[in-house]
């Protein structure tokens, strides 16, 4: 109720102050600070209470009109996929990882990540890319934590460096890349998850292979992409490849 809505801004309130939120925008002092901390929460109100607010669960959706029932999306490496006593490919949401290997599987394009679908993506890119740009595709986890922890470290990389927040880049297909390039894009760079958790033991090895057939199917245009490794005390390098990106793009122009 609209009692229980009031409590949950107040305490989000009271949490923008206390994390003095105002200087991650520049340097402020405390009464600054806790009049934007209240801002913010009036404006977080007013969109909460706007209309109601759905999320797509960012897992593998299937298109059956499109599904050819080939089985090849059941070699997925969490057997979230499965058929169904209809004969249908049917997933468990719950075991879903989101991870996009599927979709890799799927020649078809029957299968795709809720959020991050091939238009949507394309969309994004269109969106960011000047000519002569460096495209990042940035796993979500662990190397986009890195990456914003640039900005936290004061260090800096070329504003021709842009970056897409991708589930795994697993999702990053030959046409997408293709498409990347075609918008001015003077290099892609894959920037993936260290294999240091569960889950991303399993996605790791993939996306590598992933990519390296990617590199070959593109012949020659597989030298203007780049794989990357992201570990987050490795800020400094994950920087310096950007930078190093950026100037070959420079050259290139």
């Amino acid at each position: 109720d609209h009692r229980d809505l009031h409590l949950s801004i107040r305490r989000q309130r009271q949490m923008c102050i206390r994390d003095s939120c105002g200087t991650a925008q520049s340097p402020k002092d405390v009464t600054d600070t806790i009049a934007q901390a209240g801002l913010a929460a009036v404006r977080a109100r007013a969109f909460i209470t706007d209309s109601p607010k759905v999320l797509d669960n960012e897992i593998a959706a299937i298109n059956q009109l499109l599904c050819t029932r080939c089985g090849e999306c059941l070699k997925c490496p969490f057997d979230a996929l499965s058929i169904n006593e209809n004969g249908r490919v049917v997933l468990d949401p719950l075991i879903c990882t989101g991870c996009g290997y599927c979709t890799e599987l799927c020649r078809e394009g029957a299968v795709q990540i809720a959020g991050f679908t091939k238009s949507q993506l394309k969309a994004e890119l269109e969106g960011v890319l000047e000519e002569g740009d460096v495209l990042g595709f940035v796993n979500s986890g662990i190397s986009s934590l890195t990456c914003d922890n640039i900005g936290n470290s004061v260090l800096t990389y070329p504003s021709s460096v842009k970056l897409i927040k991708v589930p795994t880049c697993l999702i990053v297909d030959r046409d997408l890349v293709l498409h990347a390039f075609r918008h001015g894009a003077s290099s892609v760079l894959f920037v993936e998850d260290p294999p240091d958790s569960p889950r991303a033991e399993v996605i790791y090895p993939l996306t590598v292979s992933h990519f390296e057939k990617l590199k070959e199917e593109l012949g020659d245009s597989g030298k203007r992409i780049h794989f990357k490794k992201a570990y987050v005390p490795n800020i400094k390098g994950l920087a310096g490849t950007f930078t190093s990106l950026a100037r070959e793009g420079e050259m290139i122009k």
